[in-house]
């Protein structure tokens, strides 16, 4: 999962995290990870593919719900047709 600001990814990855049985296999943060310029949270997981699509579903509803959350007049969608629905 990535997140941007980086505040919105920490929360993403924590929902992830939380949602199903994952092993975090990096973090990339602007202090650690080469994001400063970028100000996003990285994470990337492995486990079975029902919990890593629980995991991505989860995090991306939190970021999801907090941009919205910053920009309550403007319409939250992805630029592109996500893989996982």
């Amino acid at each position: 999962t990535i997140g941007a600001p980086a505040a919105i990814g920490v929360l993403m990855a924590d929902a992830a995290a939380k949602a199903a049985s994952l092993n975090i296999v990096k973090v990339g943060t602007p202090g650690n990870g080469g994001t400063s310029f970028s100000n996003e949270v990285s994470v990337a997981f492995t486990g079975d593919s029902g919990a890593v699509k629980q995991a991505v579903m989860s995090a991306r509803d939190v970021g999801m719900q907090l941009l919205k959350a910053m920009a309550p007049n403007e319409e939250i969608k992805s630029a592109g047709k996500p893989y996982i629905q």
